[in-house]
């Protein structure tokens, strides 16, 4: 059929909890959900990985993270910049929001924070397919480019 629509269906925030990564893998086995990202800094991303290895059909991809908004629930940066880099507020997580990050974030240590989350996720045995972003963080105009260099890299 030449008219024929597909869709694809993606969840993000997978490895934020528990609760996302076992919604996505029934939905996924239910055929609902055909990919998802990954947060690598947040606490479930272990799990997540580990379900990526048992399942090579799932598509994964890494949901590029910059910023954590939640205040119960807040994640560091792989790369442990130093204060210098202000990749995040005094007590060392990410800023909450992208306004935030945009006024502080030097862009060698988002280039290296983002690096760092591929990495990781490569390393855990997922088969990297899209990169997206977190609240926007990566496509604002000072990080942009980065986003396309690491992505053809």
């Amino acid at each position: 059929m030449m008219n024929a629509r597909r869709a694809v269906l993606h969840t993000d925030d997978l490895g934020m909890s528990h609760g996302a990564n076992a919604a996505f893998a029934e939905l996924s086995a239910f055929g609902t959900i055909t990919a998802g990202s990954v947060m690598v800094p947040c606490p479930w991303f272990p799990d997540l990985a580990a379900m990526a290895r048992a399942d090579p059909t799932l598509d994964i991809g890494v949901h590029l993270t910059l910023t954590t908004k939640m205040p119960g629930c807040r994640w560091h940066p792989l790369t442990h910049p130093a204060t210098s880099a202000r990749l995040t507020d005094r007590a060392g997580y990410f800023h909450a929001d992208v306004a935030t990050l945009r006024r502080h974030a030097a862009p060698a240590a988002v280039e290296a924070e983002l690096r760092a989350q591929i990495d990781a996720a490569l390393a855990a045995g997922i088969d990297v397919t899209p990169l997206d972003d977190h609240m926007g963080a990566v496509l604002a105009p000072e990080f942009a480019e980065i986003h396309v260099r690491i992505a053809a890299d």
